[in-house]
């Protein structure tokens, strides 16, 4: 049971009688006040929301498992938090502010090994195992987050006590077939976890008579084992991931299926969908929508080095992680780009004049981009990791464009955009505002060594020169008042002028390559984390300097040298986290580097 409270409650039957406890006691009543509960202090949790029974074990067996602070009653002992316990069987173990949990039954008269895990189902609280009316149950708050792979695991253990693969008898809720979990939803069944060491295996499209309608999110996850999956008639839905990073290579799916998610980096090379399927077709190993418009899924598996995406193709829903291809060619038809990304060896691609739309297209060895000028929108990472790219032309049309927009396109040096066009403009490769307000990016494949920021630029964005790594010097202009986050951060910038900078926001230097900085008296404000990961020598000349709690965090290899004398709390808090504070009294300057007296 889960309470409102926040507390989870065990239920045990032992010896005739039903026994509540409480595993999450943590206050100074102790554990008595817990184990076996009055019905007083059960009120007072309010009411419980509804038990999840699962049967784990054959009909016959002699199973009980109690849960409960370290106690004995009669022959029977009852595990539950606090302390170390050991000589159980061999078996030592510790269980600490139930961080920990451990579970054991006795199977036979003998304890049996169950589960070990850290939190697997929800917050803090845990699931249990318990015996009643000659049987073993695997419990679990209604609501909470299952981990499937722990009733897996248990079930085997379990299983192979009693000669390895059989079916084990679940409640109504659960079935376990051939090496997976079926869950009892709403529509029918739900397999939600596959752990099969076959090479094959299908998919039930119904049990008892049940439907099975969908393969879960992560169901088949991590399964080194199936190469070959084939769902039966009745499926309705693939989930978002179900066959995401693992290793299947052939897919069978049936007439039934409505709902296809995309299988990430799984290295599919043979995909058949039955034809008489009318939502989807498989055209080459490539799934299409029925009318073809759509391209749903590009396997990550197929190895052709050039592909033609169809005639009257209107979007790209999801092409990844496909390391084969080459050339792509897209027809003039489409207009919309969703999720392509990971294609590393993508060298040749002509975007057709008619897109207008470009959710991700990222990681190609593209080295030259022409975005059509229908596309008005380029989003946080839409243009991401193209790790050859030294050319972009933005379109005339282009409304919002996002500062992180070419993050990891390392060598990109040349940014051009219409003059058409209303809100952007390049100068010399950088992308400002129309109104030169605004500095929004510097490209990280720009070589010069030296920069200036215009004239009248009142803002940067975040992370504008963020592991640049040719800059070593950079000039501010009077009008920028506030450094944005992360400004320098790992960059190989060594040299900046802050005499009109009144507040840094936080990050400004950050892992960056600066060995000494002067904050000088106009600077009112620094954020948190300025020098974080920073081997360099700061100077701070405002004794009124308003400095976040954190502003040194993790800069021990930091030296501050104070240009005033008196100190107080603030000083003090520095000086927790950095190497040394110095006065003014302690140091001078020479040739320029203070240096103690």
């Amino acid at each position: 049971h889960v309470y409102d409270t926040g507390h989870a409650i065990v239920t045990c039957y032992v010896d005739g009688r039903v026994l509540t406890m409480d595993p999450t006691w943590g206050d100074s009543l102790g554990a008595d006040a817990y184990f076996d509960m009055s019905d007083e202090m059960l009120a007072s949790y309010f009411i419980p929301t509804e038990m999840n029974l699962l049967k784990v074990i054959p009909e016959g067996v002699d199973v009980r498992n109690y849960a409960g602070h370290l106690r004995r009653m009669d022959d029977h002992v009852m595990y539950m938090g606090g302390g170390h316990i050991s000589g159980i069987g061999g078996t030592g173990f510790v269980i600490n502010n139930l961080t920990f949990w451990y579970e054991f039954a006795t199977v036979d008269g003998q304890i049996r090994y169950i589960s070990e895990s850290d939190q697997h189902i929800g917050g803090t609280y845990r699931d249990c195992v318990i015996e009643y009316g000659g049987d073993l149950y695997y419990c679990l708050p209604y609501g909470a987050r299952i981990d499937y792979a722990d009733i897996f695991e248990y079930v085997s253990l379990l299983n192979g006590e009693y000669g390895g693969n059989i079916d084990i008898p679940l409640s109504e809720q659960y079935s376990f077939h051939d090496g997976c979990i079926y869950r009892l939803n709403g529509e029918g069944y739900e397999l939600v976890l596959c752990r099969s060491k076959e090479r094959e295996v299908t998919v039930k499209g119904s049990i008892n008579g049940i439907p099975v309608v969908s393969i879960g999110t992560g169901a088949f996850e991590k399964n080194t084992h199936v190469k070959k999956l084939i769902v039966e008639e009745g499926v309705k839905y693939l989930s978002s991931y179900s066959i995401f990073n693992i290793e299947i290579e052939e897919l069978y799916l049936p007439s039934t299926i409505e709902e296809f998610s995309e299988g990430g980096d799984t290295p599919i090379h043979t995909l058949v969908i039955a034809e008489s399927n009318p939502y989807f077709k498989a055209v080459d190993n490539v799934v299409y929508s029925k009318d073809g418009k759509i391209l749903v899924y590009y396997p990550a598996g197929k190895t052709d080095r050039s592909y033609t995406v169809l005639d009257g193709t209107v979007r790209i829903a999801a092409m990844q992680d496909n390391t084969y291809i080459e050339q792509l060619i897209l027809p003039e038809s489409l207009r919309q780009i969703g999720s392509m990304f990971g294609l590393y060896n993508l060298s040749d691609m002509v975007l057709p004049s008619g897109l207008t739309h470009i959710s991700q297209l990222a990681g190609t060895k593209l080295t030259e981009l022409v975005i059509p000028d229908g596309v008005t929108t380029l989003g946080g990472s839409a243009l991401i990791d193209h790790t050859q790219l030294k050319r972009v032309v933005l379109p005339k049309n282009l409304d919002y464009l996002a500062y992180d927009a070419f993050g990891g396109c390392d060598v990109l040096e040349f940014i051009e955009i219409s003059s058409e066009n209303k809100n952007w403009v390049t100068v010399d490769n950088v992308v400002y505002s129309k109104d030169m307000n605004t500095m929004l990016i510097y490209p990280n494949g720009k070589t010069d060594s030296a920069y200036t920021i215009l004239d009248g630029v009142t803002e940067l964005s975040d992370f504008i020169f963020t592991g640049h790594p040719y800059l070593k010097e950079l000039t501010l202009p009077q009008s920028l008042k506030i450094l944005p986050m992360a400004a320098f951060n790992n960059s190989t910038i060594k040299k900046v002028n802050l005499n009109y900078v009144e507040k840094l926001s936080s990050g400004t230097f950050s892992g960056g390559a600066f060995e000494m900085v002067v904050l000088p008296v106009n600077i009112k404000e620094i954020g948190a984390q300025e020098f974080f990961a920073c081997r360099i020598s700061v100077v701070i000349e405002n004794p009124d300097l308003v400095a976040d709690d954190e502003a040194f965090m993790r800069a021990e290899n930091v030296t501050v040298f104070l240009d005033y004398e008196e100190t107080g709390d603030k000083e003090a808090r520095w000086a927790t986290y950095v190497s040394a504070v110095y006065t003014r009294s302690q140091w001078e300057y020479v040739n320029g580097v203070p240096t103690l007296k």
